[in-house]
C-alpha cells in the first residue's frame, strides 16, 4: 500500500463517502502496479548485466520488453500520488485555488515532488526505449545447420548497453525517490530528531519497501511473458529460452517479499504468545499475513518446479492473493 494512501485509507475511513471510499479500494489494489513500476527498474537493470553464454539476445530483448512495460506501469505512480492529494483536500474542503496555492506548501510537497519524481523516471525509460531500438529475434540456424549468427555477434551489434544501463538506474533512483519522498517532514523535522536521523529511518523504511516490491515487478512481468511468448518461435530453444525467462521473473517475484514476511510472523506470534486479551487489530493482520504466504509458495512453486507453461496459472493465482490482501481493510469495513 502506497505511503500518502496509507494515512487516509486508515484515518479518514470512516469520513468518507461510499463512492469515494469505493475509489480509494480501487486505488489500493491498483498500488499494486505502481509498486511493481517502482521496482522493475532492478530487475531490468540485473537483466541487462547478465552474461550467460548464448543469451544475449534474450537478456538484451527481455530488457526492452521489460522496460516497455514498466512504462505504463509508472504511470499508475503520479495517478495514485494526485488521487491521494485530492483525498487530502476533498476531506479539508478544499478548492482549486487552495490546490494551486498547496503545489509549493510544505503539506503538499510529499505530494508534489514525489509526482515530480515519478514523471522522472518515466522520462529515463522513455530515453532508453528512444535510443533502444527493438532488438532483432536471435537467428536460428538453418535445417543444414548453416548460418547461424554467433551470440557474441549479436553482443557486439547492441551498441550503447553502459548507457542503456545508466539510464535504467537513473530511472529506479527516481522511483525510489518517489517512494521515500512521501515520508519526509518538509513542514518540519519531529521534534528531538535532526536531519541526519529523519533521513536514515526515511532511507530505511523506503529500501525495505523497494525491496518488497520486487515480488509484484517480477509477478506482472511474468504475468506479460506470455506476450512476449507469441513473437518468438516454437521451436525448442525458445521454449528454453521462455522457461529460463519466466524463471527469473518468478525469482524475483518470490525473494521480495520473504524478509517482511518472516519479520511480520514473528511479531504476530510475540503478539499471540502474550499473556492476556489478544488485540483486535491481530486477526486481521494474520489473515493478511496467510495470503502474503500463499503468494509466496506459489512463486516458489513456480520457481522450483523451473516455471512451465503449465504452472503460469499460479503467478495469477499469487497475484489475486495480494489483492485481496490489499483489499482486507475495506472488506473488513464492509463486514
Amino acid at each position: 500500500m502506497q505511503p500518502c494512501r496509507a494515512q487516509g485509507t486508515y484515518q479518514g475511513m470512516q469520513n468518507l463517502s461510499a463512492g469515494f471510499w469505493g475509489w480509494q479500494w480501487a486505488f489500493a489494489v491498483l498500488g499494486i502496479g505502481a509498486q511493481a513500476a517502482a521496482a522493475m527498474p532492478v530487475i531490468t537493470a540485473l537483466t541487462l548485466c547478465m552474461e550467460r553464454h548464448g543469451q544475449s539476445a534474450l537478456r538484451i530483448q527481455g530488457a526492452y520488453a521489460l522496460t516497455r512495460l514498466n512504462i505504463w506501469l509508472a504511470c499508475l505512480g503520479p495517478l495514485l500520488v494526485t488521487g491521494d492529494a485530492l483525498l487530502l483536500l476533498s476531506g479539508s474542503g478544499g478548492t482549486g485555488a487552495l490546490w494551486a496555492a498547496s503545489l509549493t506548501n510544505p503539506a503538499f510537497l510529499p505530494y508534489t515532488t514525489s509526482v515530480a519524481s515519478w514523471l522522472a523516471g518515466i522520462f529515463c525509460l522513455l530515453l532508453y526505449t528512444q535510443k533502444h531500438a527493438a532488438p532483432p529475434l536471435p537467428q536460428r540456424a538453418a535445417p543444414n545447420n548453416k548460418a547461424c549468427i554467433p551470440d557474441d555477434a549479436l553482443r557486439r551489434a547492441q551498441p550503447g548497453l553502459r548507457q542503456h544501463l545508466i539510464l535504467v538506474c537513473l530511472a529506479a533512483l527516481c522511483f525510489f525517490a518517489a517512494r521515500a519522498l512521501p515520508y519526509w517532514p518538509f513542514a518540519s523535522l519531529p521534534q528531538g530528531m535532526d536531519f541526519s536521523r529523519a533521513a536514515t529511518a526515511v532511507l530505511s523504511g523506503a529500501a525495505h519497501n523497494f525491496f518488497a516490491a520486487l515480488s509484484p515487478a517480477g509477478a506482472i512481468a511474468l504475468l506479460a511473458l506470455p506476450v512476449m511468448r507469441s513473437l518468438l518461435p516454437h521451436t525448442p530453444s525458445a521454449i528454453e529460452s521462455e522457461q529460463t525467462a519466466a524463471r527469473w521473473c518468478a525469482l524475483w517475484a518470490l525473494a521480495g517479499y520473504v524478509p517482511r514476511c518472516l519479520d511480520r510472523w514473528g511479531v504476530l506470534l510475540g503478539f499471540a504468545l502474550r499473556d492476556g486479551a489478544l488485540p483486535d487489530w491481530l486477526a486481521l493482520q494474520a489473515l493478511a499475513q496467510i495470503l502474503l504466504t500463499l503468494a509466496i509458495a506459489c512463486w516458489g512453486i513456480l520457481f522450483g518446479m523451473r516455471a512451465p507453461r503449465r504452472l503460469y496459472w499460479l503467478n495469477g493465482l499469487a497475484l489475486g492473493l495480494l489483492a485481496a490482501r490489499e483489499s482486507l481493510p475495506f472488506l473488513a469495513r464492509l463486514f
